[in-house]
């Protein structure tokens, strides 16, 4: 059973976008970094702009964590 008392930053696809799972991550002290797919508003460059700012720094970090996932499962 794997344990963590910080579990700092929580990497997450978009299925885990909903209220439940980024409030258990912070009642351990994390923070939920999760994928953003789509934002509505008038200025579609804008919000653009605001995702790819937004999912940058988790996709890089998920990109490596992914990589390895699919090795595993390919071997």
């Amino acid at each position: 059973m794997l344990c963590l008392t910080t579990p700092g930053e929580v990497f997450a696809d978009s299925a885990y976008r909903g209220n439940h799972f980024g409030d258990a991550v912070r009642a351990k002290g994390g923070t939920p970094r999760i994928v953003a797919t789509g934002m509505w508003g008038r200025d579609e460059a804008e919000i653009l702009a605001r995702l790819d700012a937004w999912n940058q720094p988790i996709h890089r970090i998920r990109g490596r964590i992914e990589k390895i996932f699919g090795t595993w499962k390919r071997s």
